[in-house]
């Protein structure tokens, strides 16, 4: 049986979070059981570079950056 999620959460219209996360199985199970169940708008990348990418080049703008600290090319650390 599906978990729920934990209380009633509401974000505003233009609430955004990068959740960024090198290992696939581990970004996934996390998209799924918090971000979707919640219904949290995200968007995911795969690397620090990517997450920069994102940022910079794209000027995408983020409410919330939940991010590994240890990925091949750039860490967590290196990245923020």
């Amino acid at each position: 049986q599906a978990e729920e999620c934990q209380g009633p959460l509401t974000f505003p219209p233009t609430f955004r979070v990068l959740h960024v996360e090198d290992d696939r199985m581990l970004r996934k199970s996390f998209e799924v059981r918090v971000f979707r169940k919640c219904n949290v708008p995200f968007e995911a990348a795969v690397n620090g570079e990517e997450a920069l990418r994102l940022i910079l080049d794209e000027g995408k703008q983020y409410d919330l950056v939940l991010m590994d600290n240890q990925m091949p090319a750039l860490t967590g650390e290196q990245t923020a």
